[in-house]
């Protein structure tokens, strides 16, 4: 299990959630700098595949990489509700979500090891799963995320 998970804090670890096509993903909140509207991004010529291109953060070149093009789902047109990830593990790097769903705090005994489903390019990037009500959390491991891109 990362770093990132077993950080437990009083009220147990937070992790902010969001869609990605049908499927509930979570990073843990103590990773995630901000999360921000698509700037307008300017395309980088060879660039892999995943790689939306770069926009500036204040200053700042920030890569936004899309998570659609990783777990190899359709392309999807931004909208209204399409937001980027902003993570920052000695790099900033941002990530495309289809749409934010909320922060959630659980307790380190609610997380399970995740058991690999057959999807190759998703499943190398979790580190565990959460069960509610409404259905899974796919715990995301963001060391393998900034990797992955």
């Amino acid at each position: 299990m990362s770093a990132a998970l077993e950080q437990d804090g009083p009220a147990g670890r937070q992790f902010v959630t969001f869609w990605v096509q049908d499927e509930i993903f979570g990073v843990p909140l103590s990773e995630v700098q901000e999360i921000i509207r698509v700037p307008g991004l300017v395309r980088v010529p060879r660039a892999p595949a995943s790689l939306e291109g770069i926009a500036n953060l204040r200053g700042a070149v920030l890569p936004v990489t899309s998570l659609r093009r990783i777990f190899a789902l359709g392309d999807a047109p931004h909208d209204d509700a399409t937001r980027i990830i902003v993570l920052h593990r000695g790099a900033l790097a941002g990530f495309v979500v289809d749409r934010m769903a909320s922060v959630i705090t659980t307790e380190a005994q609610e997380i399970e090891p995740f058991e690999a489903a057959g999807q190759a390019a998703r499943d190398a990037l979790l580190q565990g799963v959460v069960k509610r009500p409404r259905g899974l959390i796919l715990l995301l491991d963001p060391e393998r995320l900034h990797q992955a891109r």
